[in-house]
């Protein structure tokens, strides 16, 4: 089990990748073409943001999760991660044979974001056995709705069954397999909107919480 440390370090496992965020006047229609109005490079992925935000606020973050490449991507990735003194690249995976996953965000006026993923399904995920955890006090766990990735069920099970805090996210019903393993649930209005559209959202967590006994 895991001491509390004054100053501890968050493990957030999940998603890295590059956004490509397109700003567009009206979506394209069949036969007819949209011209983007801007568009930006970023960090993305769901763990990766987080542990920016964690990182810009001088905690002491690591990050792991899908592998990425040693590509153009993969590089500009490490590069925009290291500029946090606080931020510990040492658990990031990459690969000569791995193209980084990314995301082309179309946005129209509206601020809207229709996604399209490259690169998701067919990268790596960082193996638990390889991910060491005696300096880790706090794991956050960024689950896709659609996706529950393996490792990261088998990754919280091993973090809560040592005392580490265990922090998920779109966990909607007591059936995922984390929902035991997990501390505090953070579940995103968008994904509760596609998977219930027709609940009280609120009443929902709050039913949530109290099969949950938790946060």
């Amino acid at each position: 089990m895991t001491s509390k440390r004054e100053h501890p370090t968050v493990l957030c496992y999940g998603g890295i990748c590059i956004d490509n965020i397109i700003h567009i006047p009206y979506m394209p229609t069949p036969g007819i073409a949209t011209t983007p109005t801007r568009q930006q490079f970023q960090l993305g992925g769901g763990a990766t943001l987080t542990a920016v935000w964690l990182a810009s606020w001088d905690i002491s973050v690591k990050l792991t999760g899908n592998t990425i490449g040693k590509d153009a991507y993969g590089q500009q990735i490490l590069e925009w991660l290291n500029q946090y003194p606080t931020f510990s690249s040492n658990l990031i995976q990459q690969s000569d044979t791995v193209e980084t996953p990314y995301t082309r965000a179309l946005v129209p006026p509206n601020g809207d974001r229709y996604l399209i993923e490259f690169g998701y399904d067919i990268a790596p995920m960082h193996t638990v056995d390889n991910i060491p955890l005696d300096d880790i006090d706090i794991l956050t766990v960024n689950f896709y709705y659609n996706n529950p990735e393996r490792e990261s069920v088998k990754l919280a099970t091993k973090a809560y069954t040592q005392g580490i805090t265990v922090i998920a996210s779109d966990i909607l019903d007591e059936t995922n397999p984390i929902f035991a393993y997990s501390d505090i649930l953070i579940n995103s209005r968008a994904v509760m909107q596609k998977t219930h559209p027709d609940d009280d959202h609120i009443q929902y967590t709050i039913d949530l919480q109290q099969q949950h006994g938790g946060i």
